[in-house]
């Protein structure tokens, strides 16, 4: 179905969305309309929106490199992808 992110056979997901969910927009504060754009087509494809929403994503943060943020940008970014996609029915 178009607009879902069922996971796919070949995939070792199970995480099945609602295909409503994540049909939201963002307001544009200023100059923010990029921005925006950018983040309404990253959170469009589904394998990247499916490792983030799985919770995937964790186990690959490396926080022993001292010239990262420590997982920070990740975890903001599941954060909002998790408040867009899925609003008030988080699981």
């Amino acid at each position: 179905e178009e607009g879902s992110l069922e996971a796919d056979n070949n995939s070792s997901s199970n995480l099945v969305l609602d295909s409503a969910w994540g049909r939201v927009g963002l307001n544009n504060l200023g100059n923010t309309c990029f921005l925006n754009s950018a983040m309404q087509c990253m959170m469009h494809v589904a394998p990247l929106t499916r490792y983030f929403l799985s919770d995937r994503y964790s186990v690959d943060i490396n926080t022993h490199n001292i010239l990262g943020t420590g997982g920070k940008v990740a975890k903001a970014y599941s954060a909002v992808l998790r408040e867009l996609w899925m609003g008030s029915h988080q699981y």
